[in-house]
């Protein structure tokens, strides 16, 4: 049996420029040559136990890995370089020797005055080593956040004293523990990619434990963690090891505070809500934005966020390690029925999205680590657990039945009467090969069905709960009735007043134009013909929605008048 700290007699697989034995899940792979995987002939390493004579130097290439289940003694030198992995199955499982170890780890191209969330993979890296050319890095004290005022219902990080960030000058990096790191020379120094070579000490290995703080409410107790292996690790395994974690969230850093619309909080350099992604069991959503979705892989010292709903131990072990995929574009294929509904302001190009997921694991009820309240964000759309008035970013459900019904809501702090629209930005699964989703809009009556379309709305500022409601429908059931909806036409458009409505195949019953706050202001009745013309000369130049009704049903479109 491979285990941590037995020695396998004769079981062994040595490299001298060549395997004797090439090394599988039950031999020690010894070293005696140099050797590296970025060479074809050199694969990615599995092995029960490895060894590095001091003749030797192993190079982990980018992509590649390296998977132990023991221990590993280094006497000449390993290098794991960027995206590549070293993995150690066993907990008990040591690091020794007197070589040299190097973790290398890219940031992404990072701004002036941006920052990364970090941590460290070596287990006595310090401050004043790996980051010494860094103008500034932080270290968190999570029982000094207090969120900024007016922020109730909200996910947000926004500190309101800014004493729960203190300057970190100097010791040693705690495994598991996030800093921030402003990588630039000085705080105008040049942005671009930073390259850090971790190299004090070893591999951190095992149980890791960081404290948790809880302060009073879920909303208030933002904590700061990072990966702290040598490969990337799993959300998920970590989310279910972690019952005081209901999700985990990731600085994109893709917008700097911006003054140009109204109501926007300009307070401090790159610090908007607006750039948080997160992740939780139901999946992932993009910064608002506009970042990639984040998916279960957590990369080499990534640093994140995370709200603890009870005070606790956040724990990572090797239970949580892959050996592939260690990169901050993080990919994975899941088995859900997922959709994602984005929200766009027309005028001032910020929104935000929302995850509704269908999964046997949760339920209807409130599911802490499949239901994710939504980030405090200029505009968001959000959905609502049985008609409440907590918004959730993300909601996942039990799984999927054609009757299900979720309740949404939306918000912004754009100080006018604007523009909003949405649309379905993203979806994944088996069920919307025979379904498709309905949003109904409480407000104007106007169902829209978002794989055709988006829908575009008015509103003011605050928060609308219960502002929509997304239904599914079979389309299996629909497809006669889809097609002849489809093939109606309405033209010219945009027009100056005549619209032309063709329906080849099935008679119009009636036709009604609304305005974007859904006001009638144009209708026919009893039309029974398949074309019809109507004149909105009179009305406004604006966007409109046409409702063409049929006796295979109703279709709306959007239509603008010059």
């Amino acid at each position: 049996t491979c285990m941590a700290t037995v020695t396998i007699v004769g079981l062994t697989s040595t490299y001298t420029g060549a395997w004797d034995v090439v090394p599988d899940a039950g031999s020690k792979a010894i070293f005696v040559a140099s050797y590296d995987t970025s060479d074809p002939a050199k694969p990615s390493i599995d092995a029960c136990s490895c060894e590095i004579e001091s003749t030797a130097t192993v190079t982990v290439a980018g992509g590649d890995y390296m998977n132990i289940a023991g221990n590993i003694t280094v006497e000449g030198s390993l290098i794991v370089e960027h995206t590549g992995s070293v993995v150690q199955i066993n907990d008990a499982a040591t690091v020794t020797g007197s070589g040299s170890i190097s973790v290398l780890v890219n940031t992404p191209s990072l701004d002036v005055r941006d920052f990364m969330i970090m941590g460290s993979p070596m287990d006595a890296e310090t401050r004043e080593g790996v980051w010494a050319s860094a103008w500034n890095v932080q270290s968190y004290t999570p029982a000094n956040f207090n969120p900024v005022a007016g922020v109730t219902d909200a996910y947000n990080f926004a500190d309101a004293e800014l004493d729960d960030w203190n300057l970190y000058s100097t010791g040693t990096l705690k495994a598991g523990e996030g800093y921030l790191v402003r990588p630039q020379t000085s705080l105008s120094g040049a942005g671009g990619v930073f390259n850090y070579d971790y190299n004090t000490g070893f591999l951190t290995n095992g149980v890791v434990t960081r404290p948790l703080n809880y302060n009073t409410t879920q909303l208030n107790s933002p904590n700061m963690l990072s990966n702290p292996y040598a490969s990337a690790i799993d959300a998920n395994v970590f989310l279910a090891a972690n019952p005081e974690i209901d999700a985990v969230y990731f600085w994109e850093h893709i917008l700097a505070p911006d003054p140009m619309f109204p109501g926007s909080n300009t307070t401090g350099p790159n610090y908007s809500m607006s750039d948080v992604s997160f992740y939780n069991a139901m999946g992932g959503i993009g910064s608002a934005s506009g970042s990639a979705m984040p998916t279960n892989v957590i990369s080499t010292a990534q640093g994140f966020g995370t709200f603890a709903n009870a005070a606790g131990t956040a724990t990572f072990n090797n239970s949580m390690r892959l050996s592939t995929g260690n990169t901050t574009l993080r990919t994975t294929e899941v088995d859900r029925n997922r959709l994602w509904l984005h929200v766009t302001s027309d005028v001032y190009i910020i929104g935000g999205t929302t995850l509704v997921g269908f999964t046997t694991a949760a339920t209807a009820a409130f599911n802490p680590k499949y239901d994710s309240q939504r980030m405090a964000t200029p505009v968001s759309i959000f959905s609502h657990i049985d008609a409440g008035d907590v918004g959730y970013a993300v909601q996942g459900r039990e799984a999927f039945n054609v009757a299900s019904e979720i309740v949404m809501g939306f918000s912004s702090i754009i100080e006018e009467e604007t523009s909003y629209t949405i649309s379905l930005s993203d979806f994944d699964g088996t069920a919307w090969e025979t379904n498709t989703s309905l949003l109904e809009d409480t407000v104007t009556g106007i169902v829209t069905n978002l794989k055709q379309e988006s829908y575009s709305f008015t509103s003011d500022h605050g928060i609308f709960n219960n502002r929509f409601i997304l239904r599914f429908t079979d389309r299996n059931v629909l497809d006669i009735p889809e097609t002849s909806l489809q093939d109606i036409s309405v033209s010219p458009n945009p027009t100056a007043g005549q619209l032309y409505i063709q329906s080849p195949s099935v008679e119009i019953n009636s036709v009604i134009v609304r305005d974007i706050q859904g006001r009638i202001v144009k209708q026919a009745l009893s039309i029974e013909a398949l074309s019809y013309t109507l004149d909105i000369s009179e009305v406004s130049s604006a966007v409109y929605f046409i409702s063409i009704e049929t006796e295979d049903g109703s279709i709306t479109k959007r239509i603008v008048k010059k």
